[in-house]
């Protein structure tokens, strides 16, 4: 006889990430203009929306669901789920179960895999950090300069597999431009063959992402042609391409723990702790303690990173 599940409230209300929010949310939509537009741009409507839902997740009295055992009549109460995406520590972690299953058995070939890691340099960042529909165009150009490289060094018609995420903050909640990519080594042509890419040039693959960042941002009329020029006789230039250690093809642990780091959210709420009568949050990076660029979250200061990055 097997033993019987028991269902047990997660009880939201307890946690220092919804008790912060509870207690400085409005303070931090007042003092919006003040701490986060003038840095970050326009803070987009659907942050307030989703921190006014989360702050309902999980609770009795915002709506629940009445189980009942169909053969011993027990019942119990579900309380109702935001859904947000990424900012909830609760409702994302079904959703990102389902895209590791589903990028492990449906996704992936049976190839080795690596991970890139396409940077930026600073004068550029401040672009992408203000208006958030450039960073499908910078994914675009990571995805486009590896797939020319391919196709440079086994010819026309071959393209590799590669998934990008957009993360724009980092362990520290701090802004974070870098695009994170897991792409084959191998790539496919239409007739269906398959060949390695062998050991990939860093620095010819860097060359074809600054050309392609930097056409875009003309295109987008970001940059004019005579700045865009100048930054390509930059030595360094700032971009950057690395390219992690080859993950086997018969290795699924390490190929869904990186499936799992692209839908990673901005922060694990059990790495915070909060300070009610300060109004601080200290984040905790890496499972240890705040170190020098970690600092503490001081009221609506810093709030913005908690608000707004789970919400990509």
């Amino acid at each position: 006889m097997s033993a019987t599940a028991t269902y047990r409230p997660r009880h939201p209300e307890r946690t220092p990430f919804y008790q912060c929010l509870a207690d400085y949310g409005n303070e931090f939509k007042q003092s919006d203009p003040y701490f986060y537009e003038a840095k970050y741009g326009p803070r987009r409507p659907v942050g307030d929306k989703t921190v006014d839902r989360f702050l309902e997740c999980g609770l009795l009295r915002h709506g629940f669901a009445r189980l009942k055992c169909g053969r011993c009549s027990h019942q119990a109460l579900l309380a109702f789920s935001c859904k947000t995406r990424y900012f909830c520590p609760s409702c994302p972690a079904k959703r990102v179960a389902a895209f590791v299953e589903w990028v492990s058995e449906e996704v992936l070939e049976a190839v080795d895999h690596r991970q890139y890691v396409w940077a930026l340099p600073r004068v550029l960042r401040p672009a992408f950090r203000k208006e958030r529909k450039l960073l499908g165009r910078l994914s675009r150009c990571a995805w486009t300069s590896l797939r020319q490289y391919a196709q440079a060094a086994l010819g026309e018609g071959f393209v590799p597999g590669a998934g990008v995420a957009i993360q724009t903050y980092g362990d520290a909640l701090n802004p974070h431009e870098p695009i994170p990519m897991l792409a084959s080594d191998s790539a496919w042509a239409p007739d269906g063959s398959v060949r390695s890419m062998g050991e990939v040039d860093a620095e010819v693959l860097t060359d074809l992402f600054q050309h392609q960042v930097l056409e875009a941002m003309v295109a987008e009329r970001r940059l004019s042609h005579d700045f865009a020029q100048k930054l390509r006789a930059w030595h360094p230039s700032g971009f950057g391409v690395h390219r992690g250690r080859p993950i086997e093809s018969d290795d699924r642990p390490a190929l869904e723990r990186f499936a799992t780091y692209l839908l990673r959210p901005s922060f694990a709420a059990s790495l915070l702790q909060y300070d009610p009568q300060q109004g601080r949050v200290i984040p905790h990076c890496q499972g240890y303690p705040p170190h020098p660029g970690c600092p503490g979250l001081d009221r609506a200061g810093d709030l913005p990173l908690l608000q707004t990055r789970g919400n990509r």
